[in-house]
C-alpha cells in the first residue's frame, strides 16, 4: 500500500469452519474479504478455486488442508515479486469481449 511501511502490513489466514476469508492487518486493525472456494473430489483429493481470483487453485487430503492451502495459493499470487517492465515499456487501455 501506497506510503505504508511493509513491516505495518501482513495478510493472515481465516479460521475454523466459516466461509473463506483473507485479512489485511494494517496497525492493529484487520480487514476482511469473502471468497466464493468452489471445490470438488478428484479420487481421495478435495480440490478448489477462488472463484474471484483467476488463477488461485489448490488441493487436500481434507477440505481444512484444502482451506489452508487455497489460502497459501491467495498470498502467493497477491504478493509476488513482478518483473518490473522496460523503462521504454508504454500501457494503454483496451476494451475486449467477455
Amino acid at each position: 500500500m501506497n506510503g505504508v511501511p511493509e513491516d505495518m502490513l501482513g495478510l493472515e489466514e481465516s479460521q475454523g469452519e466459516g466461509p473463506l476469508t483473507t485479512c489485511l492487518c494494517l496497525e492493529g486493525f484487520t480487514v476482511r474479504r469473502l471468497f466464493t472456494l468452489e471445490y470438488w473430489r478428484d479420487g481421495d483429493w478435495y480440490v478448489g478455486r477462488l472463484m474471484e481470483v483467476p488463477g488461485v487453485f489448490s488441493q487436500g487430503k481434507s477440505l481444512d488442508e484444502l482451506r489452508e492451502n487455497i489460502q497459501e495459493a491467495y498470498e502467493l499470487m497477491v504478493t509476488q515479486d513482478r518483473t518490473a517492465a522496460p523503462p521504454i515499456a508504454e500501457r494503454q487501455d483496451v476494451e475486449l469481449e467477455v
